[in-house]
């Protein structure tokens, strides 16, 4: 364990992993001792530091849409995660044809993915155990960089003290999750106040609630976390924000559109339904990180969820949503166009089948 906090219905014992996860294998020895941890500990839940927006789309790129569609209508994030582990215990990861170390045949790429496998496997061997969803949404944070970058422009113009210069896009806006925003000072500054504390705050926050409401029958909960975050959890396990900041920290102060890229194109591909695909391509519109790889990302969203359904997509290929999009493709330049082209072929091609 690389921390133990106490907590009136229980203990949480954090296993912090490396924030890595960039190329094949990138911390195998960390999602090792995942492995390892959970079978000794045995826990009745496995906290994680991911948000059911992220847990949607690993549920897309590990069992499909048919798997994404059994959890994606869940009311709640309880409903959620108990859906959602049910999805991971029917998984299976084809078995290994040869005697190689645990992590070598583990498949260990992408966000969170990593700890994921390894949690996957401790479900299928404890039927009871559970899973908590402890981080905010990730839609949450590019608004809040747009919210607190326009606070700091103006407390500067203000009060006349130096504030470190922002590194802005052409629109104004500051796309702090771009890699050359990050040689700016003043966008580190908002990175680490929104994307790490803002984040450490609100996780410790869901934390005790949940062991609140489940206050004498969880007995330890494990907590996968970034190892980047541990000490700035762990400074603020025993002064928990109150209700009414829980709502401070999930509140997009009316800035929702304002995503970044990644965000757009999962929350495009995690769609079940044309209409729905359609639906957030529009409300994004005014949004000046919408480009020409979106319309692509909205066709191929589109071809997904009517792909094999003849009704759907007799109804997507008449809409008047659909003829906007299709009216866009020939503005995009030759490294798009291929791609958006052989989207719409497939759906034309398909009409009638």
């Amino acid at each position: 364990m690389d921390a133990v906090l106490p907590h009136d219905a229980g203990l949480v014992a954090i296993l912090a992993v490396s924030p890595n996860t960039i190329g094949e294998g990138a911390y195998a020895d960390d999602v090792k001792r995942v492995h390892e941890s959970l079978k000794r500990l045995r826990p009745a839940v496995v906290a994680l530091e991911v948000c059911r927006f992220r847990c949607e789309w690993h549920a897309l790129q590990e069992f499909g849409l048919d798997g994404l569609r059994e959890v994606k209508e869940s009311k709640t994030l309880e409903d959620f995660e108990r859906c959602f582990c049910a999805l991971l215990r029917r998984g299976t990861r084809q078995a290994s044809t040869t005697d190689e170390p645990l992590e070598d045949e583990l498949q260990v790429n992408g966000s969170r993915k990593a700890e994921l496998e390894a949690v996957r496997d401790y479900l299928q061997s404890e039927p009871e155990a559970s899973v908590w969803l402890v981080d905010r949404d990730a839609r949450r944070n590019q608004p809040r960089v747009e919210a607190w970058a326009s606070a700091m422009g103006a407390v500067g113009s203000a009060t006349g003290l130096e504030t470190p210069a922002l590194l802005v896009a052409g629109s104004g806006f500051t796309p702090v999750t771009q890699t050359a925003a990050m040689l700016s000072p003043g966008n580190n500054t908002l990175r680490k106040r929104v994307i790490a504390e803002e984040r450490e705050e609100y996780m410790v926050g869901e934390l005790h609630r949940r062991l609140r409401q489940h206050s004498g029958i969880c007995g330890t909960v494990v907590f996968l976390l970034g190892a980047t975050q541990l000490q700035g959890l762990i400074r603020r396990w025993f002064e928990p924000p109150t209700h009414q900041r829980m709502l401070e920290l999930d509140d997009d102060f009316g800035l929702s559109t304002l995503q970044s890229p990644d965000i757009f194109e999962i929350e495009l591909r995690t769609q079940v339904s044309w209409r729905a695909v359609l639906e957030s391509f529009e409300a994004y519109q005014g949004s000046p990180y919408i480009g020409d790889h979106e319309i692509v990302v909205t066709l191929e969203a589109l071809h997904q969820c009517c792909n094999g359904e003849l009704e759907a997509r007799s109804k997507l290929l008449a809409s008047a949503g659909f003829e906007r999009l299709r009216s866009r493709v020939t503005t995009l330049p030759d490294k798009y166009r291929s791609r958006a082209e052989a989207a719409l072929q497939a759906l034309d091609g398909n009409a009638g089948v």
